[in-house]
């Protein structure tokens, strides 16, 4: 009480004791109030409004009065001429102050309704937005702040037509109007009083789910306004003069809700951090912060604790759906009811895109992943799924998302072209997949796959091998949210059939390459090791498809870290799964080119850990078996792939001190990128390798074809990956050559250009951060190394100072004080051996 009394004056407060004397279910859960003090209390109204000579209105109220701010069975008509407790009280409503204080005013949203309203040429505001959002109390609010801009103002819900009628009938009776009869006379009295009153009214018409109600209450006169509720945005378009999107609370405002709505009743609710994430945790919904606000008072649970049990899905499902957990009549609206009315009027294919969307992130769904123009005949979408093919005509989906937005369940951004659903909007429709029939479950879990399969670049081993970077990213961040729900969610484990869990295998690993290239290692891991899981239960022992988590395993294995044994097994896995392939479906028959392709790669890449591990003959003879297969199968698209075999085997002779063979490798390589002249990825992969050849001409004393090729190699990745990491390590290889030829000039502009690139914090992963650091590192002992060469001991110490300072925090060792050695170690650094 103490925070009324701050702003509302003492003949203020009384309204504040009639609305506990008139709602005894507030009154038994107040700690202010004895319901033993109700008679009393009650006494003192009725002398009030005894003395104010208006104590006829108290005897229409035989049931508790409601505040404005719930979903209200009646309608409100405020005439300013009466008494002051007259104009609050009038139709069953009471508009109750402590309300107002406790509300969070959104002032933009309020200003830009009044500045309609205010306008000559407009008299109509729609307030549109998600249930649960404050779009009444907004309203509400609206006509206490406004109250003396209006005569009169009706308020009328607006879901039915027998509503509107009800509460127009109340209205005509509380503007003496006649109120018996056919309702349709009644509401044209109302409508031809409205019209020639010289009055300036209002008219509320709150939840307004069909614009077609309206059309028989929709005054003609000019000199009124209208401000209506809905969750239909379309309604802005074509009924009002002006709309308002109303949004979630952000942070700080939802946090200013929780407090207000706690007051002091909980422990820890003057803790701003705390509840500034329970804010951020429920989305800043405000019939989630009010529903969860009630739910800590009455049981008597700190926000502490309210988030440490959040995360548990079967705690947060019990809360938002038991209205009982809360402390007043007008917040036994749970999520769930709320939402339901809005799911009941989506048609099945509406339906359908909201339960994949369940299974997506809830930010930036593209449109297109949900228009499927390429249906695999042997992948075929379950019919309920039709509405996703896309090959004929786009109609279908198109209705389903207008569906979908409509009811403002969805957003859609114009711009990005792209959908979002608000993540307890999500949450709620998961927990009635889960809860609910089997069979829905089963289409939003294959839904969910077909689409990001689709849309997913595959990471076929024939050509490129990453076919498209941006899309990964953006369709990544779906496809980990879809694993963990695959992961925590057991009925989606059980309910997938073995057509999505094959899609789904498949799609992890595409998924886990991409991360791996990036070099996500954690992530890339986890979901190898999620599609070697879903592979293993759906797939035949010989399937090749088996292989390819194996593999990305492998893969990871050798470039995270020491964990060359654990390679060593995946890849033999992966190999041995891929010759029972060959010896099992192309006994008899030549294999396509894409699994000889994936053969030969299960060769190369045991060669790679055999060279790590010093096992040179053993390499050697598994690069052999994979540029066999590969120079078998010569086809355009097949150049990468050899090319990385013969790269591969000219390093290999380099470390055996072979290097005039290295050099033929190294040149046949060239020779097979050449093809790609048109792709800049592949370009400056060709580029990269060429600095191996420079480095290969350089030591057999080639010099001049080693600059031309040095030069070559700068000057194509400066061109098509300008300040790329790539276009640093090969400053840093040509400044090497050209300090080992005693240039140390050149060789010092070289290195200040690379330490520039390797400078520049990298912003797409933290793994790409780690390979910039550790080439910087290498880059600044090779700076001190040219400083010292030119004399400069100053700048020599400072550059190998921090070169060593960048060494010990990567290493967690000393470099040593010989300097042959310590280049040595810096040099494991960037070493993809």
């Amino acid at each position: 009480m103490a925070d009324i009394s701050r702003v509302f004056s003492k003949e203020d407060l009384v309204l504040v004791r009639i609305r506990s004397v008139a709602d005894p279910e507030y009154l038994r859960q107040s700690r202010s109030y004895q319901v033993s003090d109700c008679e009393t209390m009650m006494t003192e109204v009725r002398k009030a409004f005894e003395a104010r000579k208006v104590s006829p209105l108290l005897d229409q109220f035989e049931k508790p009065l409601h505040i404005i701010d719930q979903f209200v069975k009646g309608m409100t008509v405020l005439v300013q001429a009466l008494d002051p407790i007259a104009q609050i009280i009038w139709g069953g409503f009471l508009i109750v102050f402590k309300n107002v204080v406790r509300f969070v005013d959104l002032i933009g949203t309020i200003s830009a309704c009044f500045d309609t309203l205010s306008n000559t040429l407009a008299r109509s505001f729609l307030l549109h937005g998600l249930g649960g959002v404050g779009k009444t109390q907004l309203a509400a609010h609206f006509a206490y702040t406004h109250w003396d801009d209006y005569d009169i103002i009706i308020w009328a819900v607006a879901d039915t037509e027998q509503s509107l009628d009800d509460h127009f009938l109340q209205a005509a009776a509380a503007l003496g109007l006649p109120h018996e009869g056919d309702a349709s006379a009644i509401v044209t009295n109302v409508m031809n009083w409205l019209t020639d009153c010289n009055h300036n009214w209002l008219i509320i018409f709150d939840n307004v789910d069909n614009e077609s109600l309206l059309l028989r209450f929709w005054p003609k006169s000019a000199k009124g306004s209208i401000l209506l509720t809905s969750r239909q945005r379309l309604l802005g378009t074509t009924m009002v003069d002006g709309a308002c999107e109303v949004s979630s609370l952000e942070k700080e405002d939802g946090a200013s809700m929780i407090q207000l709505l706690l007051e002091n009743e909980v422990s820890d609710a003057q803790d701003r951090h705390l509840v500034e994430e329970m804010a951020k945790a429920l989305g800043g919904l405000p019939l989630a912060l009010a529903q969860m606000a009630g739910y800590l008072r009455t049981n008597h649970v700190t926000v502490r604790e309210f988030l440490g049990n959040y995360n548990n899905s079967e705690y947060a499902r019990r809360l938002f759906g038991r209205p009982a957990s809360l402390d007043h009549e007008q917040h036994q609206q749970t999520l769930e009811t709320v939402w339901r009315l809005s799911l009941e009027k989506l048609s099945a294919d509406a339906k359908t895109l909201l339960w994949i969307t369940v299974f997506l992130h809830p930010d930036e769904m593209p449109c297109s992943i949900f228009q499927i123009r390429n249906v695999s005949p042997g992948r075929p979408l379950l019919p309920a799924l039709q509405v996703l093919d896309t090959s004929h005509n786009t109609l279908q989906y198109k209705e389903a998302e207008s569906s979908l937005t409509k009811q403002s369940l969805v957003t859609y951004n114009e711009k990005e072209l792209s959908l979002s659903i608000h993540r307890l909007v999500q949450q709620s429709a998961l927990y009635q997949l889960l809860d609910g029939d089997p069979g829905s479950l089963r289409v939003a879990v294959s839904g969910a796959v077909h689409v990001l399969y689709h849309a997913y670049p595959r990471q076929c081993p024939l050509g490129k091998p990453i076919p498209n970077w941006p899309a990964c990213q953006q369709y990544t961040t779906h496809v980990l949210h879809l694993l963990d729900l695959y992961e925590t969610e057991k009925k989606v484990r059980e309910i997938a059939d073995i057509n999505t869990l094959t899609l789904f295998t498949e799609l992890l690993c595409d998924c886990g390459v991409y991360l791996w290239a990036r070099c996500l290692f954690g992530d890339a891991e986890r979901l190898a090791r999620a599609s070697i899981e879903v592979a293993e239960r759906v797939l035949e022992p010989h399937d090749c498809l088996r292989a390819q988590p194996y593999t990305l395993l492998g893969c990871i294995c050798i470039r995270a870290g020491n964990r060359r044994e654990e390679a060593v097994k995946s890849l033999e896995t992966a190999l041995h799964i891929r010759k029972e392939n060959m010896q099992i479906d192309y006994k008899d028959a030549d294999p396509p080119l894409h699994i000889d392709i994936q053969l030969a790669n299960a060769y190369s890449n045991l060669g790679i850990v055999a060279k790590q591990m010093g096992e040179f003959a053993r390499a050697a003879k598994l690069y052999e078996q994979a540029i066999e297969i590969k120079e078998r199968q010569r086809d355009h698209c097949a150049g990468f792939l050899l090319a990385l075999s013969l790269h591969n085997v000219g390093k290999l002779h380099c470390l055996q001190g072979r290097v005039e063979e290295a050099v033929k490798f190294f040149r046949e390589c060239q020779a097979e990128m050449s093809i790609y002249q048109d792709d800049d990825e592949m370009k400056a992969r060709q580029a990269v390798w060429l600095c191996s050849l420079a480095e290969a001409e350089a030591s057999l004393g080639h010099i001049e074809d080693a600059e031309a090729h040095f030069s070559q190699s700068l000057e194509t990745l400066k061109k098509v990956m300008e300040g790329s990491l790539d276009a640093g390590m090969a400053c840093l290889r040509f400044g090497i050559f050209r300090y080992g030829a005693g240039r140390f000039e050149e060789a010092l502009a070289l290195f200040n250009d690379a330490e520039r690139i390797f400078s520049v914090k990298p912003t797409v992963a933290l793994d790409q951060q780690i390979v910039s650091k550790n080439r910087l590192a290498y880059c600044l002992h090779w700076l001190g190394r040219t400083y010292a060469q030119l004399g400069q001991e100053s700048d020599s110490e400072e550059a190998q100072s921090r070169a060593s300072e960048l060494y010990v925090g990567i290493t967690g060792k000393e470099t040593s004080v010989d300097p042959e050695k310590a280049l040595e170690g810096y040099g494991r650094l960037v070493s993809d051996d």
